[in-house]
């Protein structure tokens, strides 16, 4: 049976598949066939060259000045472009008088340094990756067998040349630009070099191939939470995207559970865990149906009448959840209310303790009548910042805040 890892393209966002290669290789789980868009091109040819040690380093030292000449890290918010003028300017006299592109000697000095053809054509595993020809963007799909001898990090520069950040690259004569253009995420490319199973790692909260997730052939990972721009190499943010790819590779294969937080199992707490998460069910049906006031909708046949669940629902993306789920989303938007960080990875006894670390000054609160914990829930989470609108009707039900309430008023019963 042939496997087949397939590296979606993201730019920076790339540095989250050093974390789930970090996972697969603790599993012991091991590849025949690697294949990779833009970023994706780079960590699959390292994976060719069964060269992890060198991914690591590639990923540990990486940063802006290892890829543009003046370039700048872009943030979500168009407010970084603002804060980093003084960046901007030399960025852009650079950009516009380069050929096409930015001036990208550092990426290229970058990808001589770790690319090693010697090994890429030495290993056993087999490769394929994707670039686009310009102007005609006509789609090129790259295997190990078609690329001739000094031409492998050509051909990876070619499927990574986001233009017009990039340059186009030139190979015989003919300029291509990224593969994204086309297929981000080449698992057509492996299953045609023969895979029998496919392991994808999509850089995109968002499913990038929607109808790949139901082919039994493919598991299908990505990120738990956005991973930033494609142009962001700021260390914390590469190194907080190993973690998360970590965690959730271990997540995928029940190593861990959770969705946006990463909880490790703990045998010694599972009578309590189903306790809790049987009370929890219990008490939030009643707490849904007999508390809330939905506001009539005219004409709302369907009209949401459990919003509480809809929430903890929605971490975990729609699908079924056991009373276990239920209770691991419900405390995951109570950690969070109480911005306690989601990147670590915690066990039942260390999310418990946090969260009555921090709601210890107002646990008398707890005790009261439902309106009056929640109004005070409400306000630490407004004095913390960590309060948010998950959408418009949590300004007048504070959704959140009661799936909290009720988590620590159980944990509180408990833990006196």
């Amino acid at each position: 049976m042939k496997r087949a890892v397939v590296f979606a393209g993201g730019g920076s966002k790339g540095s989250y598949q050093l974390g789930v290669w970090t996972a697969l290789n603790e599993l012991g789980i091991y590849f025949d066939i690697a294949t990779g868009t833009s970023i994706g091109s780079i960590n699959a040819g390292l994976y060719v060259q069964n060269d992890y040690d060198r991914a690591k380093a590639l990923w540990a030292e990486m940063d802006m000045s290892h890829v543009m000449v003046n370039g700048i890290n872009i943030s979500k918010s168009i407010m970084s472009l603002v804060d980093h003028m003084d960046s901007l300017r030399p960025f852009l006299k650079s950009y516009l008088g380069g050929p096409k592109g930015g001036d990208i000697t550092p990426f290229l000095e970058t990808l001589d340094k770790y690319a090693d053809e010697k090994r890429f054509f030495a290993s056993g595993i087999d490769y394929g990756a994707i670039t686009v020809k310009f102007p005609s963007l006509v789609p090129v799909e790259i295997k190990k067998s078609d690329i001739q001898p000094g031409y492998f990090k050509r051909w990876v520069t070619a499927s990574c040349s986001c233009f017009p950040v990039f340059p186009t690259c030139e190979i015989d004569g003919q300029a291509y630009i990224d593969g994204g253009y086309y297929d981000n995420l080449p698992i057509a490319t492996a299953l045609r070099l023969g895979a029998d199973e496919v392991i994808a790692i999509d850089l995109n909260s968002e499913c990038g191939h929607p109808n790949y997730t139901n082919n039994p052939k493919v598991k299908y990972i990505r990120p738990s939470r956005d991973l930033g721009t494609f142009l962001c190499f700021e260390r914390d943010v590469i190194e907080k995207n190993i973690v998360l790819g970590y965690n959730d590779a271990m997540k995928f294969f029940g190593k861990y559970c959770g969705a946006k937080y990463t909880f490790r199992f703990e045998a010694d707490a599972e009578p309590l865990i189903d306790k809790l998460s049987n009370e929890f069910a219990d008490e939030m049906s009643l707490f849904e149906t007999e508390q809330l006031k939905e506001v009539p909708r005219l004409f709302a046949r369907n009209a949401v009448n459990a919003p509480c669940t809809q929430l903890i629902s929605e971490l975990y993306k729609g699908e079924k959840l056991d009373r276990h789920k239920y209770f691991t989303g419900a405390l995951e938007i109570t950690a969070s209310v109480f911005g306690i960080e989601p990147d670590e990875v915690y066990s039942f006894t260390d999310i418990t303790g946090r969260l009555i670390e921090r709601s210890e000054n107002f646990r008398e609160y707890f005790e009261g009548t439902t309106e009056e914990a929640l109004s005070q829930l409400s306000s630490l989470a407004k004095k913390h910042n960590t309060y948010r609108l998950l959408d418009a009707k949590m300004l007048e039900n504070n959704y959140d805040e009661m799936i909290a309430l009720t988590v620590l008023r159980l944990i509180y019963k408990y833990f006196k």
